[in-house]
């Protein structure tokens, strides 16, 4: 058995991913199974209740097992011992990370805006098919990942893709992206805890571990009434050593508050001008984490 995963905290590509390497595997004649490092957030689960699809069971220990990594290659966002597993392939869209192998493998890396966008064009390559529910799922992971195309990591081979898995799926990719991002957007209900470990990611920055966490809303007026208790609890986490930014993306108006709790906040305060008070500024363009963020942090921190 091959247990394919992605990254810890995992979000709807990540999860989506998994399942559909899995069913790739399997179509190759390969014993897949896709299993998750944790609790899926209110988006994903939203978009396996839609299209039917089982949450994969959580792992997280892999000594000793088959692994295919999808949406990551960074230890950090892996299981503790995953040096003891036998990681056979990854599948990603990041930059490669700091992961190390006893033997050779399969590496599929992309500069895409989503891993399912990777798979899709997988399946097209052996003329295998998508099933539908499958189809609309990672119509749906690809929509999440890009921000509904208005990320800058958004290319063409993302839009044509979903058009392509659109008409399989038989759904409208922006009646489900607006659906899916007022289901991302509902945080009445959440606990600040729980919205600061939704979409988070761990690097290592200059020797330094720092936390990004992600918050992508429709509109961000109604978490600014929150602030208060999420700075306390980020203040809390730094007090405890961990160095933590949150990115409240506002996808309609295409920026981001950024709110930071770091070992060198003034550091962070030039490399992301805004007008900065309180430790938060609204950053007018960014939506990326992955193209925006970390690549400033690697060169800067």
């Amino acid at each position: 058995m091959i247990y394919v995963m992605g990254h810890k905290a995992p979000d709807t590509d990540s999860v989506i991913a998994a399942i559909a390497e899995a069913e790739f595997l399997r179509q190759k004649g390969i014993d897949a199974e896709p299993v998750i490092q944790g609790p899926v957030s209110p988006e994903t689960q939203w978009v396996l209740d839609k299209f039917e699809l089982d949450t994969p069971e959580i792992m997280t220990s892999v000594a000793g097992k088959e692994i295919v990594l999808v949406d990551t290659s960074e230890p950090s966002q892996l299981p503790d011992d995953i040096n003891e597993a036998k990681i056979t392939s990854i599948v990603d869209h990041h930059n490669l990370g700091g992961i190390k192998t006893a033997e050779t493998l399969h590496i599929t890396i992309r500069p895409f805006g989503a891993t399912c966008t990777i798979i899709a064009g997988q399946f097209q390559e052996k003329d295998f098919g998508i099933p539908a529910r499958l189809a609309g799922a990672m119509v749906c992971a690809i929509l999440s990942d890009t921000v509904m195309f208005k990320s800058p990591t958004t290319e063409g081979k993302d839009r044509r893709t979903v058009e392509k898995l659109s008409i399989m799926a038989h759904v409208s990719p922006k009646e489900l992206g607006m659906e899916m991002f007022r289901v991302k957007s509902n945080i009445d209900n959440e606990t600040v805890q729980n919205l600061l470990a939704r979409d988070t990611k761990d690097y290592e920055c200059s020797g330094k571990k720092i936390t990004v966490a992600t918050l992508e809303l429709v509109d961000i007026k109604p978490i600014k009434k929150r602030l208060p208790e999420i700075k306390a609890e980020m203040k809390k986490n730094h007090a405890g050593g961990r160095s933590i930014i949150l990115l409240i993306v506002d996808i309609i108006k295409e920026g981001a508050l950024m709110v930071s709790y770091t070992d060198n906040d003034k550091k962070i305060e030039k490399m992301f001008m805004g007008d900065w008070k309180d430790h938060e500024a609204y950053i007018p363009g960014i939506i990326s984490r992955k193209r925006q963020v970390v690549p400033i942090l690697n060169r800067h921190y």
